[in-house]
């Protein structure tokens, strides 16, 4: 069920990669018994400028696939962890400079196959850096990714693909990291092509909220919903906006949009029935409320809110009777009855609220309260005991 002035909730999404990784058999050094310390020792010197020898074996893209090979097994190996900080890195930096160096193809596939495999455990490794919430190397990882599928030694089998998955996963890490302007990066791509459209634009906007630029936040939704009008997520994300902009009409407007798109959704009618408050319409709001509970009969929201509600009420019209001029009595007791016919109904809503939550505090605060201005000593005596529990 969409709730309303809550932020959408944040959904990790998983991506398909381009190529079945499974296919291509087990990571290199997975199965066999290696010495990768000597070996890393033995290709770093293949690759050192300052080693003479190395002019030959730093030139050939094989040196640099083997490098990048080295990398991943280390990365594989619980043992070999101390052999570097960051290896699937230097193993993605190895099969980029194989690249570079392979002016005419001849490693193309040697190449390719390293880097989809190193593919597969950068991003589980994405994966487990977000489960960690360690969500700016999770961005990294995710970039790292995209960079491999956007290489042409891997691109060239399907060249139109774009991974938006991917691209949202790296918005989303960069969100949750506080990167605003790698946030608007990913979203607004993601955006672009369609992808899970009520949560990136949305997520997109609060990017641009972080950043101060309310103008181009507002314009995300607006853009966004001339594009997808029958996106309710949209819908309710313009209202959100329009809510905390103060802008109540507007944000009645497309509330009542979204409740035209999901009719039966209570949250909706009970943010209604608060913004028909706002507009200190009465009638309304009460109805709103009212239709809120007819579709759900145990939506708690909707009794605390029209409980709350009567409240109100009963209170404008004590402060009604208290101006009143004392020889006016017919008229004070016109508005003390009032007050309690609203305190009356905010009574059933609240006690309504404490059936369905029986722990709900606020609701027996307000109950002990109403029952003391309802003189009612016995249910007050009640309601006090069960708060100083």
């Amino acid at each position: 069920m969409k709730k309303l002035s809550f932020l959408l909730a944040l959904t990790f999404i998983l991506t398909t990669v381009v190529v079945s990784y499974a296919q291509m058999g087990a990571a290199p050094g997975q199965d066999v018994k290696r010495n990768l310390e000597k070996e890393l020792k033995a290709i770093e010197l293949s690759v050192d400028p300052s080693n003479p020898k190395a002019a030959k074996t730093a030139i050939k893209p094989a040196t640099w696939i083997k490098r990048g090979e080295i990398f991943h097994a280390i990365y594989k190996d619980k043992n070999a962890k101390n052999l570097s900080a960051d290896p699937l890195t230097e193993s993605l930096k190895s099969y980029k400079k194989a690249i570079e160096l392979d002016s005419k193809d001849r490693a193309a596939s040697g190449i390719k196959t390293g880097l989809l495999l190193l593919a597969t455990d950068i991003y589980q490794q994405a994966i487990e850096y977000y489960n960690k919430e360690d969500f700016a190397k999770g961005m990294i990882s995710f970039e790292q990714f995209l960079e491999i599928n956007q290489l042409p030694v891997v691109a060239k089998d399907n060249p139109n693909f774009v991974d938006t998955a991917t691209m949202y996963n790296a918005g989303l890490c960069a969100y949750k990291s506080a990167n605003w302007d790698k946030a608007v990066q990913y979203f607004t791509e993601g955006l672009k092509h369609g992808y899970n459209v009520g949560s990136t634009a949305d997520l997109l906007k609060n990017a641009y909220l972080e950043k101060k630029d309310s103008v181009t936040a507002l314009k995300v939704l607006q853009d966004a919903f001339a594009k997808y009008p029958d996106n309710n997520d949209l819908t309710v994300s313009l209202t959100n906006y329009y809510i905390k902009a103060n802008k109540t009409d507007e944000a009645v407007k497309y509330l009542k949009l979204a409740i035209s798109q999901e009719p039966t959704n209570p949250s909706f009618h009970c943010a209604l029935g608060n913004l028909y408050e706002k507009l200190e319409n009465q009638e309304d709001a009460i109805a709103s409320y009212q239709k809120a509970i007819d579709i759900d009969n145990k939506y708690h929201d909707a009794y605390y809110y029209m409980g709350y509600y009567y409240i109100v009420l009963g209170d404008k019209s004590n402060e009604v009777a208290r101006n009143i001029p004392a020889k006016e009595v017919e008229k004070y007791n016109k508005e003390i009855n009032n007050a309690i016919a609203w305190y009356d109904k905010a009574v059933v809503m609240m006690e309504k609220c404490r059936e369905l939550k029986p722990d709900n505090t606020n609701a027996i605060e307000f109950l002990k309260n109403l029952y003391y201005r309802l003189n009612n000593k016995e249910k007050y005596e009640e309601m006090r005991k069960l708060l100083e529990k």
